[in-house]
């Protein structure tokens, strides 16, 4: 996954919402401070109604759509 992809939600593809969004950054995140654990993080504004914008977790996201 890369900065320009076209993603969907996974969690909204089993609901039936096709909601596609645009991955505008990208970033590495320690998810638990006891641990060392880095998770990728995307940065999505959702082609909805008002063009809601936040991070995901890279694994809740599917690409449907690659940038060149």
């Amino acid at each position: 996954m890369k900065i320009g992809d076209l993603v969907f939600a996974n969690y909204d593809e089993q609901r039936g919402i096709m909601c596609i969004g645009l991955v505008l950054e990208m970033r590495k995140v320690r998810k638990y401070k006891t641990h060392n654990l880095k998770r990728d993080e995307a940065k999505i504004m959702w082609s909805s109604e008002h063009s809601p914008i936040g991070w995901w977790l890279t694994d809740q996201l599917r690409v449907v759509s690659e940038s060149r």
